[in-house]
C-alpha cells in the first residue's frame, strides 16, 4: 500500500483540469491523501472544542447489553489485514499515518472542524478497488487508540461484505433500522472482541436501498451518530460512487471522505467523475491501493479484490 503524497487540488479546479481520462491512475498522479478542505475566513472563526466537550460519552444500555461478535482474527491475518498483535510492520505504520490525519480533522488537533468531521465515508469509484479492505484496516488501526473508539458501519447495502470479511455471524443492521424493524439504533450496534471497535452490519437486503439511504431517517441517524459520540470516529463502508445511486446520498452526509484509488486500475476520468458527487464542504482525500513498495517487501494488500 502506498499513500499519495502530493496535494489534491481544489475540487472545483480538478473538475476543469484537462487530463487524458483513459489512463489508469499511477504513482505520479497528483492526488492528496486526506488533507482538510481549504477554509474560508468564516470557517476559521469556528470555536474550538473544549476538553470538557470532548469527554467520552457513556455507552447506551442497549449497546452494553449486546453480546460481542467474534471477529475472526486468523481470517483477517490470512487476507493481509491488520490484527491487534504486537508485530510492527510497514502496513501498520502506513495506516497510522492515514488515521492520524482523519483523527486530526475530526477532533480539532490540526485546525478547524468540518461539519460532521467524525463521520467518514470510505468509498471508491468502482467495485473491486479495495474500499472495504481499507475501511476494515482503518477501523482496526483506530481501535488501537487509547482515548477514541470507532464504529464501522456497512453502508454498502447493495453488496455488503463486512460480515463475511470479518467472519462474524449475521445480525440485524442498518437496513432493518431504516425499515423500522428495529426501533433503537443501539440494538444493531454490535460490540466486538476488540474493545474499542463496534460494528453495524448492513442487515437484510431490500429493493428500496437507495431510497432508504436518502431518507430523512438516515439523515437523522447520521446526525445522531455524529453528535451522540463526540469521542468516536464513525466509518461508513459505502457503495462505489459510479454506477449506483446509493452512494450519492451518503456522500452528502459525511464530513470526511476517503476515496480509494487502485493503482493501475482506477481511471483518471473515473476519479474526476467522482468529484462533483462528493459533499463540497467535506474534507476529501484519496488513498492509493495496490501500490507496490519501493523495496523488496510486498504485502498481501496488493492482492485484495474486495
Amino acid at each position: 500500500m502506498g499513500i499519495i503524497e502530493r496535494a489534491l487540488e481544489k475540487k472545483a479546479q480538478q473538475q476543469n483540469k484537462s487530463v487524458s481520462g483513459e489512463q489508469p491512475v499511477n504513482e505520479g498522479v497528483a492526488i492528496d491523501p486526506l488533507l482538510q478542505k481549504q477554509q474560508s475566513p468564516a470557517d476559521q472563526a469556528l470555536p474550538t472544542i473544549s476538553s470538557e466537550d470532548q469527554q467520552p460519552v457513556a455507552e447506551t444500555d442497549r449497546e452494553l447489553e449486546q453480546q460481542a461478535v467474534q471477529i475472526d482474527m486468523d481470517r483477517l491475518r490470512d487476507k493481509g489485514m491488520l490484527v491487534p498483535d504486537l508485530e510492527r510492520n510497514r502496513i501498520k505504520e502506513e495506516y497510522r499515518v492515514i488515521k492520524r490525519r482523519l483523527l486530526n480533522t475530526a477532533f480539532n488537533v490540526a485546525g478547524p472542524l468540518a461539519d460532521n468531521a467524525n463521520l467518514v465515508m470510505v468509498t471508491s469509484a468502482n467495485p473491486s478497488e479495495g474500499k472495504s479492505f481499507n475501511a476494515i484496516n482503518l477501523a482496526m488501526s483506530i481501535a488501537h487508540e487509547q482515548d477514541r473508539t470507532v464504529l464501522l458501519v456497512d453502508a454498502d447495502v447493495v453488496k455488503p461484505s463486512l460480515t463475511k470479511e470479518l467472519g462474524i455471524e449475521p445480525r440485524p443492521g442498518l437496513v432493518d433500522y431504516l425499515l423500522g424493524k428495529v426501533e433503537d439504533i443501539g440494538d444493531v450496534i454490535c460490540n466486538t472482541n476488540i474493545p474499542r471497535l463496534k460494528i453495524i452490519q448492513a442487515g437484510q437486503s431490500h429493493h428500496l436501498t437507495s431510497e432508504l439511504l436518502a431518507s430523512d431517517k438516515m439523515r437523522a441517524l447520521v446526525s445522531e451518530l455524529g453528535a451522540r459520540y463526540p469521542d468516536r470516529l464513525v466509518l461508513f463502508d459505502s457503495p462505489p460512487l459510479l454506477g449506483v445511486t446509493e452512494a450519492h446520498a451518503m456522500a452528502q452526509l459525511a464530513g470526511q471522505t476517503v476515496l480509494v484509488v487502485s493503482q493501475g486500475r482506477t481511471l483518471k476520468k473515473d476519479v474526476q467523475a467522482c468529484v462533483p458527487l462528493l459533499n463540497p464542504d467535506s474534507a476529501v482525500g484519496l488513498l492509493m491501493n495496490r501500490a507496490k513498495p519501493k523495496d523488496k517487501k510486498y504485502y498481501a494488500y496488493g492482492y485484495y479484490n474486495g
